[in-house]
């Protein structure tokens, strides 16, 4: 089924992906294409399209989908470590009757320092390896496998997401429409975003708070209630999310993890209540 998937990599610099893309081509993966600004040098060997400029992460994987005859599309992103085994769990799990979008679990590296594994628990919900939800609303985009037709019926990303931040969520709450997310639990990939520290990891889910404003906006009237509460109201509330914050990371996560990721809940509050109504997550 390897030749049944295009697998889409945007990059700023795609020296970083050139050893990983030739790995995949020979473990036959036959379709691959990486997207990247032409400031960056070409990978030798390996499709690409070089844009005018540096798109954002939603347009970038929807120019690496344009044309596609495949029946599958993956996407994945450029400081993801995975395997070949891995994208065929994924790949399987999505060709079951029903299964519109596939992801794997996100485990900590050993070398993953404190905050880089408290931004782990908080971002990746139900894919983080020890979670205990088995809830699947929404799936990650930094490893995904999703039907192409089902890819194109829901029109791709929203190019109106111009951060790194709610585009797969948008995404992939419209494929659920559709049919079934679904995480494969036998499918392990690690994450190494750089910096690795405090400072990162809290800009990180601010960001993804303030997405999540957006993403609470087009998801339908059961969502939408903090868009209808006043400037003032929602300030109240923000004063209110350290303990919610806490009590999100009391059942979440162990006790080593409690005030990272308290914090960094704190932060995702903080982005969502100061960003709503006005989604500065997206551009009009």
């Amino acid at each position: 089924m390897r030749d049944q998937v295009r697998i889409i990599m945007p990059t700023r610099d795609p020296s970083r992906v050139r050893s990983m893309m030739q790995t995949l081509s020979a473990d036959g993966w036959s379709e691959c294409v990486v997207i990247h600004p032409p400031s960056a040098a070409a990978v030798g060997g390996t499709p690409a399209i070089v844009t005018n400029h540096l798109l954002s992460p939603a347009a970038a994987r929807n120019r690496g989908a344009a044309g596609a005859r495949t029946a599958f599309l993956c996407f994945l992103d450029d400081d993801v470590d995975f395997s070949s085994a891995t994208l065929d769990a994924l790949l399987s799990q999505c060709a079951s009757a029903g299964v519109i979008a596939a992801g794997p679990v996100l485990e900590d590296s050993p070398t993953d320092h404190y905050w880089r594994r408290c931004m782990h628990r908080v971002m990746c919900g139900p894919q983080y390896a020890s979670s205990r939800s088995s809830d699947v609303e929404h799936l990650m985009s930094m490893c995904l496998v999703v039907r192409r037709d089902a890819f194109e019926a829901v029109g791709g990303f929203d190019e109106r997401y111009t951060q790194p931040a709610g585009e797969d969520t948008a995404l992939t709450m419209r494929l659920a429409t559709l049919g079934a997310l679904a995480i494969v639990r036998t499918a392990r990939i690690t994450h190494r975003p750089q910096p690795d520290g405090w400072s990162t990891a809290s800009r990180r889910l601010f960001r993804y708070g303030t997405a999540w404003a957006q993403v609470s906006h087009t998801a339908g009237p059961g969502r939408r209630w903090i868009h209808r509460l006043s400037p003032v109201v929602r300030w109240c509330l923000l004063g209110v999310m350290p303990l919610v914050a806490l009590g999100d990371a009391l059942i979440a996560t162990s006790w080593r993890y409690w005030l990272g990721y308290a914090w960094l809940r704190l932060c995702w509050y903080a982005g969502w209540l100061t960003a709503a109504p006005g989604n500065r997550a997206v551009s009009s």
